[in-house]
């Protein structure tokens, strides 16, 4: 994984982490996720992440999973099932970004483990290209949100 944690580049130190303490098992349960997430299976990848039964993995929650999940799931063909990164980047922005008389939601969780919590994100996105942008790429409304929350994005 090439991403970092909150600008700093701890993500091959991470899934390396990751990797090693699970062992065979941390293999399985990602190549697991990987692969329902590359048969456009983005509920099953989600809720991968954070089943105990399946087998958790410390480190690999909402936020850096669905980094996992959105490259493997990556399908710009079929855009209803296009996977979003999910963190606190993003949630920052959706606090400032959102009108609040619009109805929709200001409040959002990076850590979430509720995969109705992730889908109404990724949906609040699309809606937001949708109206705003209808042409861009559903990962470049995301990646303008992730840049507002981090603060780098002056042009809100």
């Amino acid at each position: 994984m090439m991403w970092g944690y909150n600008n700093a580049p701890y993500g091959a130190r991470r899934t390396n982490d990751i990797l090693s303490n699970g062992g065979a098992a941390a293999r399985s349960k990602i190549s697991g996720i990987f692969a329902a997430a590359q048969s456009g299976n983005i509920r099953a990848a989600f809720n991968g992440l954070h089943n105990p039964a399946i087998y958790r993995l410390s480190g690999l929650g909402t936020s850096f999973g669905s980094k996992l999940i959105y490259i493997a799931g990556y399908q710009p063909k079929q855009p209803g099932t296009q996977p979003l990164i999910f963190d606190s980047m993003v949630t920052n922005a959706l606090g400032t970004v959102i009108d609040p008389r619009s109805g929709a939601s200001t409040v959002w969780y990076a850590n979430t483990k509720s995969w109705q919590h992730y889908w109404n994100y990724c949906n609040l996105v699309r809606g937001l290209r949708n109206k705003y942008v209808p042409g861009a790429r559903i990962d470049m409304v995301e990646h303008w949100l992730w840049l507002v929350g981090s603060g780098v994005c002056w042009h809100h």
